[in-house]
């Protein structure tokens, strides 16, 4: 799915034929790779090996498309267990531990005179306001029409300080988007696009059209995670100028931390109707095991070094780690049938005249997903 590394795969699959001669390997990138691979295994039309997640499939569903690779030499050894495995039998191997946190251009924030990241929203709104007096900046993109990332906001960052259990507990409400945090991270975020300190055009904020601005210097700090580094660096960044810091939520958690949301990459997995077995648990072992090390990303092997300074910067304060869980079967009964992105609640929040009835618009839709599926 990561058609910004087609450099990074060709050298990572070299290195594999060199171990593997005998093995011929045809590697298909597919930019919009998640609803294609759903038409794929409806047609009974997988590869051999192929990525999945559970926004693509439920775990609980993949035995019916990968198969056992409990011979593999990463058996019980990788992050992530109650999401590749199936009882005891381990259907995919995770590519990358992906780490959500702030994103940001480490030389826009020295010429802004911001000597120390955020630890709040208050001082990141303070250091918003610094940046927004360099000219031509934007000091916080919002990504606004890309659903999977703007969705961060209500998902990713909200869980930093609420728990893994964030989304699931959705199922459990019928007024879930009232959640008086929720709203305040909302309001936070809505209050920094109505100061302009974001996107001047928020139709046009899109995550692919706009990291050759963060190349370029013009963003300040996306809302993102460990993903942007390897493609900044592919898009030929200065990799000193990137930084991580984690979510500024030290006021909304009781411990008082900044914290990081981790989540599992896809994950590699072997077809169930594969008639090459044993070469694509070879493959499938290795990308495990340098996957993460050709594309500048963190391993989801347990005690494989990272090799990043900037996770090393990320966690140098011991933030919180909230680790990323399963989605309930309630809760992915419940989505389905409300049959709307956690993006659309942003997205119309933040520009609303009455976002209260934005609220109470997706709390009743959503009322009515759990009511059917009670």
């Amino acid at each position: 799915h990561r058609t910004d590394l087609d450099v990074e795969m060709d050298a990572l699959l070299k290195a594999f034929h060199e171990q593997y001669p005998n093995i011929i390997v045809n590697v298909e990138a597919d930019g919009n790779y998640k609803d294609n691979i759903k038409i794929r295994m409806s047609g009974n039309e997988l590869p051999d090996v192929f990525e999945l997640d559970s926004a693509i499939l439920d775990p609980s569903e993949w035995k019916n498309y990968f198969q056992p690779i409990n011979d593999s030499k990463f058996y019980g050894k990788c992050y992530f267990k109650d999401v590749c495995y199936d009882g005891e039998d381990l259907m995919g191997l995770p590519q990358t531990v992906a780490y959500s946190c702030m994103v940001y251009n480490k030389a826009l924030y020295a010429q802004a005179g911001i000597t120390e990241v955020p630890t709040t929203w208050t001082e990141l709104d303070a250091a918003l306001e610094k940046l927004s007096k360099l000219d031509g900046i934007i000091p916080l993109t919002t990504q606004y029409k890309t659903n999977w990332a703007i969705a961060r906001v209500a998902t990713n960052f909200v869980a930093s300080y609420k728990g893994a259990d964030w989304t699931n507990s959705w199922a459990e409400t019928t007024d879930p988007f009232s959640d008086a945090q929720l709203l305040t991270t909302l309001d936070n975020f809505k209050s920094a696009i109505d100061k302009g300190y974001c996107d001047p055009d928020l139709m046009s904020s899109d995550w692919d059209l706009q990291a050759a601005d963060f190349v370029a210097g013009k963003i300040g700090t996306y809302i993102g995670g460990s993903y942007i580094y390897a493609t900044m660096i592919s898009l030929g960044m200065n990799p000193e100028d990137i930084g991580f810091y984690p979510y500024p939520v030290a006021d909304m958690r009781e411990d008082g931390k900044t914290a990081v949301y981790v989540t599992s990459g896809f994950c590699f997995g072997v077809s169930k109707d594969t008639k090459n077995y044993e070469a694509s648990l070879a493959l499938v072992d290795f990308l495990a095991e340098n996957y993460a090390k050709y594309t500048n990303q963190a391993p989801a092997v347990e005690g494989a070094e990272a090799g990043l300074p900037v996770l090393t910067e990320l966690m140098s304060d011991s933030p919180a780690v909230v680790d990323a869980v399963r989605a309930t079967e309630k809760y992915t009964a419940v989505y389905n049938t409300a049959g709307f992105h956690p993006a659309a609640i942003v997205q119309e929040y933040v520009i609303s005249d009455s976002p209260d009835e934005v609220i109470a618009k997706y709390n009743e839709i959503w009322n009515s997903a759990v009511a059917e599926n009670e």
